[in-house]
C-alpha cells in the first residue's frame, strides 16, 4: 500500500474520531442541561406543593378563627394582633394553629405571615359579611383571597406560586335529620327521609343503623313535598342525594327483629331506598357538642322562678260535710222542711306539690305532698249546701289551701295570710303559691275551676336552684297527672304559650311535662338531667301539632342525659324543631304516624342511642333553617361555616 493511501485513511479515522467526540460532547451537554432543567422543575414542583398545602393551612386557620368569632375581620378590619389571634389556652386546636401560623403584619383586613411547617409566606384578604355588609360579598358569607409562596414575607414579589379564592357561607349546625354517636334504630312499618336542603338528605351514626325493610322498599330517601305523610311510597320522587352513613353494620328491621346486611343486601337496600349505603365507615360523625347556653332564646322574656319539684294534678279522698234540705211529713200529712248535716267521703280534684318529685313507680299516696291546692266549691245537688271539704291524708297533718286561682311565683312568699280548709291561718303565698282574684292575670296561672295551668307567651320558667351543699337532687320542674288515692283525675289543660311566641322551661335537673291536653310547647332545657314529654292533643283534635314556620322551631329540646317522648293517645304527631339528647333519645309512637321537621341529635357522650318504637309511618324531613338560626346565635360569638366556592390559581 502506498504511503499516500495510508495517510488518507489515517486522516479519515481522525476525522471520524473528532466527529464522534463532538457528538459525545454535545450529548453530554444536553444531558447536563436536561438534568438541570429536571432539577429545576423538581424544585418548582416541591415549592408549588408546599405553597398549595400552605393555602390549605391558612384556610384552616381562618375557618377556625371565623367559627370561634363570627365578627373576625369584619368592618374596618383588625385593631391588634391579639384581636387577630386571641389566646385560647384551653383549646388544643388553637394551640396547634398558633405554632403553625405566624402573623407578621396586618393592614385593615389583610394579613401577612409565615408558615414554618411549609417554609412559605402567605397573604390573605378577608371580606366577612356574616354579621355586617362587606364589599361585594353576599350576606352571611365570607370571601378569602389567599396567596402563598416559597420563602418568607419579603419574597412574595418574585416567588408567588399559589393562590386560592374561597367563599364560605353560613352552615346549619347539624347536617342530618338523625345524627348519633351511638346506634340508630327505627321500628316502624315505613320510614321516609326527605330534605328541604337541595344538597343534603342524610342519616348518620357512629354506631350501627337499623331501619325498616331496607331491602323491601319500606325505607325511602325522597324529594320533599307537602303530602309526604299521606302519599304512597311508590308515588314519591326518589332523592339522589340520600345517604345512610353508619360507623358499624347496617341492619334491616322487621317488627322488632333485625338482621345485618351483607354486600348483596346493601346493594339491594341502595336500589330500593334510592340512598347511598355507607357501612363500617372509619371516620367519626361530625357532631358539635352543644351546651345549654348555645340554645337560642327570645331576647325579651319575662323570667319567673318557681318552686323546684313536681306539680301533680290528681284525685284525693276528702271528707265532704254539707247540709241537705229534706222534707218531712208527719202522721197527719203535714210537711216541713229541715236541714240535715251529713258527711261523705268523696274523691276531689287537687293539685299536689312535691319536692323532690315522687318516683313514678311509687304507689299513689306513698309520700305526703308539701302543699295541696283545691278549688273553693264542689258540684252539689240543688238541695245540698257545702259546709266544708277536708282532704284526707291520714294523720300526716296535710291540709289543702282553698282557692280557685293561684299565681305561681317563688318571689311571692308569705306576703299576707289566708285561712285553710280547717279554719287555720296560713301564710299567703307559702312556697310561691299566691291566691289571686277571678279576673287577675299572672305569668304562671293555676286555675283549679278548669284544671288548667296557663303560662303566658314570652315567659321563661325556671325552678329555684338548690343552695350550695344541698343533698337534694338538682332542681327540677315536673308538671304531671297521676292517679291518686281518690282515683284518676280529669285530664288538665296545659296552655304553654303559642306557636309563634315561645315559652321556655329551663331547669338544672329534670323537666317533665304531661299527661294533659297540651297547647303550645316551646324550648325545654335540662342542664344536667332528662326531658320527658307526654303531651296529649287538645280536645277534639287527633294531632299533636307542635310546629311554627320555616324560620321558627315549634319545639326545641336540650337534655344533658335522655330525651323521652311518649305518644300516650291515638294521635298522629307533627313536630317542627330540634332535639339534642347528649345520651339517649326514645320516642314511643304508639302505632301512629309521626312527622318530624328539623333534626334530632343523640348520644354525643357514652355512645347513647336513637330509638323509635311502635311507629306506623315515621317521616323525617331535614330542615336547615332553624339550624342556621342556631348557628347565627351560638354563644361566645361562635358560628359554623361551609365552603361554597374554591378555585386555585398559579402565579
Amino acid at each position: 500500500m502506498t504511503g499516500s493511501v495510508r495517510r488518507r485513511r489515517r486522516g479519515i479515522a481522525l476525522l471520524t474520531s473528532m466527529i464522534v467526540c463532538f457528538f459525545l460532547l454535545m450529548l453530554t451537554g444536553a444531558l447536563i442541561q436536561n438534568q438541570g432543567a429536571s432539577f429545576s422543575i423538581s424544585q418548582t414542583s416541591d415549592a408549588s406543593i408546599r405553597a398549595r398545602a400552605a393555602c390549605q393551612t391558612v384556610y384552616d386557620y381562618c375557618l377556625y378563627q371565623l367559627e370561634h368569632n363570627r365578627n373576625w375581620g369584619s368592618g374596618a378590619g383588625f385593631a391588634s394582633l391579639q384581636e387577630i389571634d386571641p389566646a385560647r389556652s384551653d383549646n388544643s386546636a388553637s394551640s396547634s394553629l398558633d405554632e403553625r401560623v405566624k402573623i407578621r403584619e396586618f393592614s385593615g383586613r389583610v394579613l401577612r405571615g409565615y408558615l414554618p411547617d411549609h417554609s412559605c409566606g402567605f397573604e390573605v384578604a378577608i371580606s366577612n359579611a356574616l354579621t355586617v355588609p362587606a364589599d361585594s360579598t353576599p350576606q352571611e358569607q365570607v370571601t378569602l383571597e389567599i396567596t402563598a409562596w416559597d420563602g418568607d414575607v419579603a419574597k412574595k414579589a418574585s416567588r408567588s406560586v399559589q393562590g386560592v379564592h374561597c367563599r364560605l357561607r353560613l352552615a346549619p349546625l347539624y347536617d342530618a335529620s338523625i345524627l348519633s354517636r351511638g346506634k340508630v334504630t327505627v321500628e316502624a312499618e315505613e320510614t321516609i327521609f326527605a330534605s328541604k336542603d337541595a344538597f343534603r338528605n342524610e342519616i348518620r351514626a357512629e354506631g350501627g343503623v337499623a331501619l325498616p325493610g331496607l331491602t323491601q322498599g319500606k325505607t325511602r330517601f325522597v324529594k320533599h313535598q307537602n303530602t309526604l305523610a299521606t302519599t304512597g311510597l311508590d308515588q314519591l320522587t326518589p332523592d339522589p342525594t340520600g345517604m345512610l352513613w353508619s360507623g358499624q353494620k347496617i341492619s334491616e328491621v322487621n317488627g322488632t327483629q333485625s338482621r345485618e346486611l351483607d354486600s348483596d343486601g346493601l346493594r339491594e337496600a341502595a336500589r330500593r331506598s334510592s340512598g347511598r349505603m355507607v357501612d363500617e365507615a372509619s371516620n367519626r360523625a361530625d357532631i358539635y357538642d352543644l351546651k345549654p347556653e348555645n340554645i337560642p332564646q327570645p331576647e325579651h322574656l319575662q323570667k319567673i322562678t318557681v318552686p323546684p319539684g313536681e306539680f301533680r294534678f290528681t284525685k284525693a279522698n276528702a271528707v265532704v260535710t254539707y247540709d241537705e234540705t229534706v222534707t218531712v211529713t208527719d202522721g197527719e200529712g203535714n210537711t216541713t222542711t229541715t236541714k240535715v248535716r251529713k258527711s261523705n267521703t268523696e274523691a276531689v280534684d287537687v293539685l299536689e306539690y312535691f319536692d323532690p318529685p315522687v318516683d313514678p313507680r311509687d304507689p299513689p299516696g306513698s309520700r305526703r305532698p308539701l302543699k295541696v291546692l283545691r278549688a273553693n266549691t264542689r258540684v252539689m245537688a240543688p238541695n245540698q249546701e257545702q259546709i266544708s271539704v277536708r282532704v284526707n291524708y291520714g294523720q300526716s297533718g296535710v291540709v289543702a289551701e282553698v282557692g280557685d286561682r293561684f299565681e305561681l311565683d317563688y318571689a311571692n312568699q308569705g306576703a299576707t295570710t289566708v285561712t285553710d280548709e280547717n279554719g287555720n291561718i296560713q301564710p299567703q303565698g307559702q312556697m310561691g303559691f299566691r291566691k289571686i282574684g277571678q279576673d287577675a292575670s299572672a305569668p304562671v296561672l293555676i286555675d283549679l275551676r278548669s284544671q288548667t295551668v296557663a303560662i303566658a307567651p314570652g315567659t321563661k320558667v325556671s325552678p329555684a336552684s338548690r343552695p350550695n351543699g344541698s343533698s337534694l337532687p338538682p332542681s327540677s320542674f315536673e308538671l304531671t297527672t297521676r292517679e291518686g288515692t281518690g282515683g284518676v283525675p280529669e285530664l288538665p289543660t296545659f296552655e304553654l304559650g303559642s306557636g309563634n311566641s315561645d315559652v321556655v322551661f329551663e331547669a338544672d335537673g329534670d323537666v317533665s311535662i304531661g299527661v294533659g291536653y297540651t297547647k303550645g310547647l316551646g324550648t325545654v332545657i335540662s342542664k344536667t338531667g332528662n326531658v320527658t314529654l307526654n303531651p296529649i292533643p287538645p280536645r277534639f283534635s287527633s294531632w299533636v301539632d307542635i310546629s311554627a314556620n320555616d324560620r321558627y322551631a315549634g319545639l326545641v329540646v336540650y337534655a344533658d342525659r335522655d330525651v323521652r317522648i311518649g305518644n300516650i293517645t291515638d294521635a298522629s304527631w307533627n313536630v317542627r324543631g330540634f332535639v339534642y339528647a347528649r345520651r339517649n333519645f326514645y320516642f314511643n309512637v304508639n302505632n301512629q304516624n309521626a312527622t318530624f321537621f328539623g333534626s334530632v341529635v343523640a348520644g354525643n357522650v357514652n355512645n347513647g342511642q336513637f330509638h323509635i318504637q311502635n311507629g306506623k309511618r315515621a317521616t323525617f324531613i331535614y330542615d336547615p333553617e332553624y339550624l342556621k338560626l342556631m348557628t347565627r346565635q351560638l354563644g361566645n360569638g361562635w358560628t359554623r361555616l361551609e365552603p361554597l366556592v374554591w378555585s386555585e390559581s398559579r402565579g
